[in-house]
């Protein structure tokens, strides 16, 4: 069954309409939202988004995945994987779960993070892409104690 709506022109829309409205999804949208099915108004041709492949990073594991984004110097390891947001802090996939670089290093030298721990850079380096464990540094989380 096609869409039941009309345009001043008189072509009706050639979308399959829902069984229960009469009308396509697009026109039972722009009635819902806009109190009008908005006839003259074109509806946008969507266009199928063409599936790709993204390169991996190489390595069978995934710390040597992880150990193939670091490029270590004499002074610093950099960080050439991906960065959060406006601070650019390192981070990866890590356990199926998204983790600043600074915590895996940690975790691959030490074991498990304590509960309520922060990973942090000490005062010797301050480049946030650095991610070599002699310029991190282990520190309690501070707690909020409602007064």
């Amino acid at each position: 069954m096609r869409c039941e709506v009309e345009n001043s022109k008189g072509e009706q829309c050639d979308r399959d309409a829902l069984a229960s409205w009469g009308i396509c999804k697009t026109h039972l949208y722009r009635l819902d939202r806009y109190n009008d099915v908005q006839a003259d108004r074109p509806i946008r041709q969507y266009t199928m988004r063409v599936p790709r492949s993204y390169p991996r990073y190489p390595g069978d594991d995934e710390a040597e995945r992880f150990w193939s984004r670091v490029v270590k110097t004499s002074n610093h390891w950099w960080w050439t994987g991906s960065l959060t947001g406006p601070q650019g802090v390192p981070q990866a996939m890590w356990g199926g779960y998204t983790r600043t670089a600074a915590q895996i290093i940690w975790e691959l030298a030490h074991g498990p993070i304590e509960p309520n721990t922060i990973i942090r850079h000490t005062s010797d380096c301050g480049e946030s892409d650095c991610v070599r464990l002699s310029h991190l540094t282990d520190q309690p989380a501070r707690v909020e104690v409602p007064a």
